[in-house]
């Protein structure tokens, strides 16, 4: 595990919801990009609601910044888990947390394609929804998509407050958000 990598985890576990983190390096168009993974505390999760999930990813995105503003370029996901996958030794399973960071890197290419069919080709994973002409009939579109895609029945809501392809790939890789009504 590289330097930056133990830094960012430390940065992840100082925030009060997150129990423990852990980060590996997947690839994105061909580019190395590092993958969060955090267990939140079961208090985070109870009250866990869209507008939430978006404070927590604003505080953890601002808090990593100047570590990330060092060595690595653009946002990095943190993905939230009810539970960080432990390999027999009892630390962390850092190989199937790299195929499910390689698994999110895809779905991110899949949602980024959906955005861009709905919104236009200039879109990528960090394009906002609403600041590229996105509204209630083209999110319909794009939760319609998703649920046809991954078989998710994501909330206009979380879409919405989300704001790019970038954090509902996140939302959606996140295990402990898919509730009886669709992702929350």
């Amino acid at each position: 595990m590289s330097g930056v990598s133990r830094r960012v985890e430390a940065v992840l576990e100082a925030d009060a919801e997150v129990v423990r983190a852990v980060v590996v390096q997947g690839r994105w168009k061909d580019v190395p990009q590092l993958v969060g993974f955090v267990q939140r505390s079961p208090v985070g999760l109870a009250e866990e609601s869209a507008e939430r999930a978006g404070d927590f990813a604003e505080r953890v995105s601002c808090a990593l910044l100047p570590v990330l503003s060092e060595h690595h370029r653009g946002a990095m996901p943190v993905i939230s888990l009810a539970a960080i996958p432990l390999a027999p030794d009892g630390e962390p399973d850092r190989t199937a947390l790299a195929r499910r960071a390689e698994d999110f890197l895809r779905s991110l290419g899949v949602l980024t394609n959906i955005w861009a069919a709905i919104l236009g080709p200039e879109i990528d994973a960090k394009s906002s929804f609403l600041a590229h002409g996105g509204g209630s009939l083209s999110a319909m579109r794009v939760v319609n998509r998703i649920r046809d895609e991954f078989g998710v029945r994501l909330r206009m809501s979380v879409l919405l407050s989300t704001r790019t392809a970038f954090d509902v790939a996140a939302c959606i890789a996140s295990d402990h958000l898919d509730t009886p009504e669709g992702v929350a």
